[in-house]
């Protein structure tokens, strides 16, 4: 049997809605659910300066993480009307970390540094940079961080802040998904379930024959989902309204809530 080789399907204008956080996967009607490092970034970034840290410092991994993050860091304090006063990058390894973090202590001139990384990097670069116990340098964290033990059980990264997704409405969220099918959801779950009611709720807007309203999707104004506020940059990339949480000894504790709605 001769089989027919298959043919693309024709452009129907439609938008699609993904999962990536890696903002290099984003092109034209293409919207990314995952938060992407700028978001948590920007947001603790802000937080800080308005807390008198002017001059910041970067501890970055090499890498296509690492460089999204340098320039997500840089247009953040620039932004918030701070500046980056030094940088050290490191291979993703115990030896290479460590070191990055002495030389950028010797370095000095800082404030704040950014620790690029997960927990676990994190705990290894922070008693590098700082005494125990001591005010300054502050350490600033990413969304990596959330939900890390390691965090609230290193005694270098105490008082750090970082940024993250409000867990409230996830708590009634994870209650009721147990309840019906027996087990805990990933805490992605949120982001398919937000995904969905976005998407009906478009498409109401719609009638068959006639474009689909794209432009609906890049509102302004946002939407609220499980996750708190969240819109569409220009890009297709999501931003979402973050609280600030900050290390402390067994415990992470919010500062600054997320806000109910978007400022601007």
């Amino acid at each position: 049997m001769r089989c027919r080789p298959l043919l693309p399907l024709p452009r129907r204008a439609v938008p699609l809605i993904s999962y990536a956080s890696d903002t290099g996967s984003n092109a034209r009607d293409v919207f990314a659910m995952g938060t992407a490092p700028g978001n948590s970034i920007g947001r603790t970034v802000a937080f800080a300066k308005g807390r008198g840290i002017a001059k910041f410092a970067l501890l970055v991994p090499n890498g296509d993480y690492g460089a999204r993050v340098r320039v997500a860091y840089d247009q953040a304090i620039k932004l918030a009307g701070g500046s980056l006063v030094a940088s050290e990058a490191y291979d993703r390894s115990n030896p290479s970390i460590v070191s990055a973090a002495r030389r950028l202590k010797a370095r000095g001139g800082f404030d704040a540094v950014l620790i690029a990384d997960g927990a676990r990097f994190a705990a290894l670069a922070a008693p590098q940079l700082k005494t125990p116990g001591a005010a300054s340098p502050r350490i600033l964290g990413t969304e990596l961080w959330s939900g890390e033990s390691a965090i609230s059980s290193t005694l270098a990264l105490r008082g750090a802040w970082f940024s993250a997704i409000a867990d409230t409405r996830f708590k009634t969220f994870a209650e009721s998904y147990q309840t019906r099918f027996g087990a805990r959801p990933f805490r992605v779950a949120t982001q398919g379930y937000d995904s969905v009611l976005l998407t009906i709720r478009v498409a109401r807007e719609w009638r068959p024959g006639t474009p689909f309203p794209t432009a609906r999707l890049a509102d302004s104004g946002g939407f609220l989902g499980l996750d708190g506020p969240f819109r569409f940059t220009p890009s297709g990339q999501i931003e979402r309204a973050l609280e600030v949480r900050e290390a402390r000894a067994g415990t992470v504790a919010v500062v600054s809530p997320a806000p109910d709605k978007f400022a601007d």
